[in-house]
């Protein structure tokens, strides 16, 4: 249930998600790359919700996109102006379901969608070498200390 802004690693959690729910006005953005880094664990996640153009488009523009634009590239499932009467609802609708019923779906379909349990160690890889890189540390560590950005 997104409300407000939700950017980088916040979109990681989104994307997992099962159910995305959002107010209108929430705002979703990845700004990893203005900081010489990149997504990676994120990024299978999200190409599974919206697909590799739509993934590759937020974390290379770094812009914000509404919930309206997040709902038609499929990383939000249904937004509106009252969001908690549609978290409500969504509720109401999942509450006679089993939680046996839910384990046995949710085993059955991350075997059917194999590309995120493979794709765990190239996102570890990824990780170290980033943030191993002294030029990317750098520039978080100073906009962490001073809120310059790198490019600044």
């Amino acid at each position: 249930h997104v409300r407000g802004r939700v950017n980088a690693g916040g979109i990681g959690f989104v994307a997992a998600s099962d159910i995305v729910l959002a107010e209108r006005s929430a705002q979703f953005s990845l700004s990893e790359l203005l900081f010489g880094v990149f997504p990676a664990a994120v990024l299978p996640f999200l190409i599974r919700r919206m697909g590799v153009a739509k993934a590759n488009y937020l974390t290379i523009m770094t812009k914000s996109i509404t919930a309206e634009q997040a709902d038609a590239w499929g990383l939000v499932d249904a937004y509106e102006d009252n969001s908690q009467s549609l978290l409500r609802k969504h509720l109401l609708r999942l509450k006679p379901l089993t939680k046996r019923a839910i384990v046995r779906y949710k085993q059955y379909i991350h075997q059917l969608y194999i590309p995120l349990q493979e794709a765990k160690s190239l996102a570890v890889e990824a990780n170290k070498e980033m943030f191993s890189d002294t030029q990317n540390l750098s520039g978080i560590f100073r906009y962490i200390e001073t809120g310059k950005f790198p490019w600044e």
